[in-house]
């Protein structure tokens, strides 16, 4: 089952995080189907390790529109109050 969730951790890792349509993840459900400590433990870490690279990304995104918007803001024609 280990291999199983690595191999879906590397080719879908948002997979990881989905909540079906009653609010239950992956890890309720590792957790209701009694697997072993060591695998919740590994999903648990696999969860935080998506959903940080979530944040960065989305940081990320937001970091460069705002660079974006500035850009624009000093190119555009006749402004020269940043001359």
């Amino acid at each position: 089952m280990t291999r199983i969730l690595w191999i879906l951790y590397r080719k879908a890792p948002s997979a990881i995080i989905l909540e079906d349509n009653h609010g239950v993840d992956a890890v309720e459900y590792a957790l209701e189907a009694d697997m072993s400590i060591t695998f919740i433990g590994l999903l648990q870490d696999m969860v935080t390790r998506v959903r940080k690279d979530n944040a960065k990304k989305k940081a990320s995104r937001k970091l460069m529109q705002a660079r974006s918007q500035l850009e624009q803001m000093m190119d555009a024609p006749g402004d020269t109050a940043y001359s």
